[in-house]
């Protein structure tokens, strides 16, 4: 009776353990759609996401990639499709003939 009684418990805590685990990890693969992307990168800047020229937002290996221009700069974002944590950030200023000039980017 002792070892079916230990036996059932260590069945209960296994599958108790398992069901957690998996609840835990569904949130990882839990992805965040363009708007909230765009979202998260308007934040970062401390704007509106109507306040912002996007040029490009698309999803590639399991990231967003953003090409947004404000106030004369344009930042290139990476934003964790899965997380919605913000990986990357470039940016660069438009000189007077209206190219982009590196001399103003970040380190």
């Amino acid at each position: 009776m002792k070892k079916t009684r230990k036996l059932s418990l260590t069945l209960a805590a296994a599958l108790a353990l398992t069901a957690m685990t998996a609840c835990g990890s569904m949130s990882a693969y839990a992805a965040i759609d363009a708007a909230t992307a765009k979202q998260i990168a308007a934040d970062y800047l401390g704007r509106e996401v109507s306040e912002l020229r996007i040029l490009e937002c698309e999803r590639d290996d399991g990231k967003y990639e953003l090409e947004i221009v404000v106030d004369g700069y344009e930042y290139d974002f990476e934003i964790g499709a899965s997380s919605g944590r913000i990986l990357e950030v470039d940016r660069e200023r438009r000189d007077r003939d209206d190219d982009w000039d590196d001399r103003h980017d970040w380190d």
